[in-house]
């Protein structure tokens, strides 16, 4: 439901153009995937957080601004 994302949202701030560093992040349990990526459990300062493994940019470059555009989308806290 849209109040439980918005409720989601507020806890973390949203990190437009950052990146995080692999070396800060710890990759634990591999929960599934598709073809975007592999998702997976991960610890990342003190936290556990899921981190999605995009494996589209390897195919060839396939990954278009539009398609970039709507996995931001789908990214939530």
């Amino acid at each position: 439901p849209a109040a439980v994302s918005s409720a989601r949202r507020k806890l973390i701030p949203i990190l437009s153009d950052s990146n995080i560093q692999l070396e800060s992040v710890e990759m634990e349990q591999r929960l599934g995937g598709g073809i975007f990526g592999d998702t997976h459990l991960a610890k990342w300062n003190e936290m556990t957080v899921t981190v999605k493994r995009l494996t589209i940019a390897i195919h060839n470059n396939q990954l278009t601004s539009e398609t970039m555009d709507w996995m931001k989308e789908e990214v939530w806290f």
